[in-house]
């Protein structure tokens, strides 16, 4: 398999160097946050970086600041200007030890440091790093980048071999019959080196029947008092703090993603209920059948991940009593989405377009559907293909 280059984050970490921050990758597992940092690497000297990666035994040794700090000052006299380091979280207070470098050295030296748990963002960090960081976010892979490793034609098929495989790249290697296997091997991996290791879990049983509920509630509205009630029916008794504390730790290893709503008239968002996405949409095929609910669901999925990744803002929203399924943000600029799995009556296509042509702006509004066919209504609507929706995200 091709080692594609995501050339949008090298040259994202590019622009900030030599400017006296600590520059943060941060992403889930296994998302090839340890492939950019290495491409970027190939562009300096070798004698000129320093490089730990923590997932490694070799630098067990350096395990809290103290260590990592009279390493690196060591490194810094004879030379070396950029210092790269691999899941940096696993070093205690780490953050100390970036700053006190950031303090003695300046811009005589440049810091890259990658992260897989969102807890080194902390208000903890906040606190020790403010001013001195800025964080670059890897997003899941994308179909343009699954069809580039493949050269891949543009069509249904191959966007559907995307959806089936998911957004880890190292499944890619693998034959079709294991890859939903070692996904989820990939998942309680995620659960046990990001979650298990990081926080006190009294319920893991919980923790786990409130990820299968999430994965397979994709785009639903709900809210942790509805979770509560489904769990109970299941025998599972736990409190709503309880809850709202497993839902972060799952957000912290970037497992999901919650996305409140806004509504269009009264101009203001409404956090009561969340809608909730997986980082991997393949993630959903551990406990449920390949069939038409489950593949509607990660579509939504999917436009939700290559909305995050090349707009940033995504919401959901609402006007009158009619839902649209995303707001999508970027400066100045937004659009509206609606997403069905297909066009396959006139009613259904009454649903989704009346929905966007209450909406009275003269933003763009997509349907985007697993029809290969594409039109454009009286109204300027676009319904676009669902492989082709790259076309209105980048």
């Amino acid at each position: 398999m091709k080692i594609i280059k995501r050339k949008e984050y090298i040259d994202n970490i590019r622009h900030y160097l030599w400017i006296p921050l600590v520059k943060i990758i941060t992403g889930q597992r296994r998302i090839w946050k340890s492939v950019i940092l290495s491409q970027l690497m190939d562009e300096f000297s070798p004698k000129e970086t320093i490089y730990i990666n923590k997932e490694l035994s070799e630098w067990s040794h350096v395990s809290e600041d103290y260590h990592l700090e009279k390493y690196l000052e060591e490194e810094i006299k004879i030379g070396k200007k950029y210092i790269f380091i691999d899941e940096v979280q696993k070093i205690l207070h780490w953050e100390n030890a970036l700053v006190s470098l950031l303090s003695k050295y300046g811009n005589k030296i440049d810091i890259i440091v990658t992260g897989s748990n969102s807890r080194m963002l902390s208000k903890e960090l906040g606190t020790y790093l403010a001013g001195r960081n800025v964080q670059i976010h890897i997003h899941p892979f994308g179909y343009d980048e699954y069809r580039f490793l493949f050269d891949l034609d543009i069509n249904r098929e191959s966007f559907e071999q995307f959806l089936k495989a998911g957004t880890f790249p190292a499944v890619y290697q693998l034959p079709n019959e294991i890859q939903e296997v070692w996904t989820k091997q990939l998942v309680d991996s995620i659960f046990i080196k990001e979650i298990y290791s990081n926080y006190t879990i009294d319920h893991t049983d919980v923790l786990l029947d409130l990820f299968a509920y999430l994965t397979n509630t994709i785009g639903s509205k709900t809210n942790i008092s509805n979770i509560q009630k489904h769990l109970e029916k299941q025998g599972r008794k736990v409190s709503v703090v309880t809850l709202n504390t497993y839902v972060q730790y799952l957000k912290d290893a970037y497992l999901i993603y919650g996305v409140s709503g806004y509504d269009l008239r009264g101009k203001k968002f409404f956090d009561k209920e969340q809608k909730y996405y997986i980082s991997n949409p393949a993630m959903r095929f551990f406990q449920h059948s390949r069939k038409y609910d489950v593949m509607w669901s990660i579509l939504e999925n999917y436009i939700y991940l290559e909305g995050k990744r090349y707009w940033r803002t995504m919401s959901v929203a609402k006007i009158k009593d009619k839902e649209i399924d995303f707001i999508a943000e970027k400066n100045n600029e937004k659009m509206y989405i609606q997403v069905a799995y297909e066009l396959s009556s006139p009613e259904v296509i009454e649903r989704e377009f009346s929905s966007l042509e209450m909406i009275k702006d003269s933003r763009k509004k997509y349907v985007i559907s697993m029809d290969s066919f594409e039109w454009v209504n009286e109204n300027g609507i676009h319904q676009i293909s669902a492989w082709n929706s790259y076309k209105i995200f980048s």
